[in-house]
């Protein structure tokens, strides 16, 4: 959210602390949401890690993310160049398991962060900026229970915010976005 235009510079670095603060406020968050414009606001993107999982549990999963408010606007499986932009990323997310699967989408009626009743989730979730993105907790209940006890884990991943999804969009195809009918 307003780490989009920061770099990894000393500015960043001496502004998160306040940038923290303000998102685990309740009252400073919807004051926040209130008053800023977030650009492409509704745009998330999930990523299933490199496991085996059954065809019917994909399926389930589409159906999951689309029962919940996303419209999904691509699919697909990775090519060595997408998941080697999507790795340089964020390296330290990805070094247990590459990614396999991404699935763009996007809620047309996102719901913003400001309830007193996922106060607790704000300390896990600073920067979500839409409260369905929380199915991703659901998505990974249906992939754990089709796996094995010794295969269970985090093997999916979720976007925390639009701005995030624009990056991995990006890294992925910087067409995409223009497939929403937004400026790129």
């Amino acid at each position: 959210m307003i780490t989009s235009s920061l770099d990894k510079s000393f500015f960043q670095k001496t502004i998160e602390p306040i940038r923290l603060l303000i998102l685990r406020n309740l009252r400073l968050r919807q004051i926040f949401f209130k008053f800023m414009k977030i650009d492409y606001w509704g745009l998330s993107v999930f990523i299933v890690r490199n496991i085996d999982i059954k065809p019917t549990v994909l399926d389930n999963l589409k159906e999951v993310i689309s029962k919940v408010g996303f419209e999904i606007i691509d699919y697909r499986i990775l090519n060595k160049s997408e998941l080697s932009n999507i790795i340089n990323l964020g390296p330290k997310k990805w070094r247990k398991s590459k990614p396999f699967i991404f699935i763009a989408a996007f809620d047309k009626k996102p719901i913003p962060p400001v309830s007193s009743k996922i106060i607790t989730l704000m300390n896990f979730y600073p920067d979500i900026d839409n409260v369905r993105l929380l199915v991703k907790h659901k998505i990974r209940r249906i992939i754990n229970d089709s796996l094995p006890l010794e295969k269970k884990g985090k093997h999916f991943h979720a976007t925390d915010n639009s701005y995030e999804a624009r990056q991995y969009m990006d890294a992925v195809d910087p067409n995409l976005i223009s497939k929403l009918g937004l400026k790129p």
